[in-house]
């Protein structure tokens, strides 16, 4: 039997060797403890290809999927209407959705795609999934599309310096540069390069291209595109905007552009959660758009096919009736038209950011400008619209209808008035178009009944952001008082954009209320 000494011995030689054992556990553990201690569902950095597949869906649901497009200037251009909520199509905006458009794009957008160009720099870097030459050009093309979206809507905007805050020296309160010289950027160096580098690009980046596949050669077209679509909106306020258009033109091996629909820049949705088309996801539950009694009146006066397709019947009596955009009261939602099922109520729809009928609208327009007979290119635009939504076979029949049918000496407003028809869905292209041509001319024919703004007509541009108020309002008020944007009114009216360079009508007379 032990003494009470000796177990007191055993005792402390147990604790000493749990102990010892312990520390001799925890002192080999911490060798692989960053490794253990690690989630693999929490990666502290991801390859470029990763980030841009993310940019690659923000950007177009945040544009053409967002507030931006279904509860304002899809509304604004009168191609859509509040039918529930309708206060945003009297032009009332609610800043916080302006902060949230405005300051989404630089924190989300150009900056993960910033992430991809610094990833993507060094061309040398291959893997057997993508080809960083391919991944850098597209992400520069998204990068132009962004500030193309955000010029058109805002104004300057903070562009050359932009980005510059994400780094550890970079400026946290960048100027904002006159819309001008972005768009001359944008048409000269940024695009251009994007152009050049996909030229020397053959290889396929990657399956997480969402868009295009990765390849090149589709990006290298929507690249050109895009330049075609800025050039030609800069044309009544930039005298060379027609000589690089004619210059794109004339060499197509240098700058190859949109051939048919198969080269449409769009986005698709499996649709199935959580990856379903963004205005199928805002409306599919609740009706607060419709389709616009300015679209449904103008289609029904063409007899245009893609009425059934862009609207739905209404329940009273099935026949096609929209609603008057910015109306004192809301008619029953049974005298009503809703937006057609494809266009919002298709959950794999896919979301359309420059398709190939533009492209012809814009040649078209470019050959009207110069006189030149643009019947070819006119009708060829509105052909691949027809194609791309299904009813190209009734296409001839509508060309040759009376308030269709190509005149030379109408050439402008038939070609403006039918690309607003055919970018339906597009509300910040639409929004852009309809202030350079005044086209549809029965936007600016009356004020809306029950305006926010009495007496001062369609806004000229959005307002600012409020938040660059408190974190960059000294920029911002140099750049309001260098456009000489108004304080009142939410500085929406009175200083029009650049490329905006003709006064638009202020209507004198109120929009007549329909009836139902």
């Amino acid at each position: 039997m032990l003494t009470v000494k000796q177990r007191a011995m055993k005792k402390i030689a147990k604790t000493t060797l749990i102990l010892l054992l312990t520390l001799g556990i925890g002192i080999s553990c911490t060798k692989n403890f960053e490794e253990m201690n690690t989630s693999p569902n929490s990666p502290t950095d991801v390859p470029a290809i990763n980030t841009f597949t993310g940019v690659c869906v923000s950007s177009p649901t945040n544009w053409l999927g967002g507030w931006i497009q279904h509860t304002y200037l899809g509304c604004w251009s009168q191609q859509w209407t509040k039918i529930q909520y309708i206060d945003e199509d009297k032009y009332l905006v609610r800043p916080s959705d302006m902060d949230g458009f405005f300051n989404t794009t630089y924190t989300t957008s150009l900056k993960n795609l910033q992430i991809v160009l610094d990833k993507t720099a060094d061309f040398a870097t291959t893997s057997t999934d993508f080809r960083d030459d391919g991944l850098h050009a597209a992400a520069m093309v998204l990068v132009a599309w962004n500030y193309s979206m955000l010029t058109d809507v805002f104004g300057d905007v903070p562009y050359f310096h932009a980005i510059e805050g994400f780094s550890a020296t970079g400026d946290l309160t960048p100027v904002y540069d006159p819309q001008e010289q972005i768009y001359k950027s944008l048409i000269d160096t940024l695009l251009p390069k994007a152009n050049e580098i996909l030229a020397g690009s053959i290889e396929n980046f990657g399956a997480g291209d969402v868009i295009y596949g990765g390849d090149p050669a589709k990006w290298r077209k929507f690249c050109n595109s895009l330049r075609l679509r800025l050039l030609n909106r800069a044309s009544d306020a930039w005298a060379d905007a027609d000589t690089k258009i004619h210059d794109m033109l004339g060499n197509p091996t240098k700058w190859p552009i949109m051939a048919s629909n198969d080269d449409n820049c769009k986005l698709d949705f499996p649709g199935a959660a959580p990856y379903k088309n963004p205005i199928y996801n805002t409306l599919f539950s609740r009706t607060d758009q419709g389709i616009s009694q300015t679209a449904v009146d103008f289609m029904k006066k063409r007899s245009d096919p893609r009425l059934p397709v862009f609207a739905q019947p209404r329940a009273e009596d099935g026949d096609y009736v929209g609603q008057q955009n910015g109306a004192a009261r809301q008619p029953p939602m049974a005298k009503r038209s809703l937006l057609g099922t494809a266009i919002a109520y298709t959950a794999n729809a896919p979301v359309i950011i420059l398709q190939y009928a533009e492209v012809k609208f814009y040649i078209a327009e470019h050959m009207a400008r110069k006189s030149e007979n643009a019947k070819a290119e006119y009708e060829e635009a509105i052909k691949a619209s027809m194609d791309l939504w299904g009813v190209g076979s009734a296409a001839d029949a509508y060309l040759a209808g009376e308030n269709v049918a190509y005149s030379q000496s109408k050439a402008i407003e038939l070609i403006t008035e039918q690309k607003w028809m055919a970018i339906f869905g597009q509300g910040v292209e639409a929004y852009a178009e309809i202030r350079r041509t005044h086209t549809p001319k029965r936007i600016f024919e009356y004020e809306l009944e029950a305006t926010v703004f009495p007496g001062r007509g369609l806004p000229v541009r959005m307002g600012y952001s409020t938040a660059e108020q408190s974190y960059n309002g000294k920029n911002l008020i140099a750049a309001k008082d260098r456009q000489g944007v108004e304080n009142t009114d939410g500085g929406m009216f009175g200083a029009r954009v650049w490329w905006d360079t003709k006064m638009q009508p202020i209507p004198t007379v109120k929009d007549p209320q329909k009836d139902y």
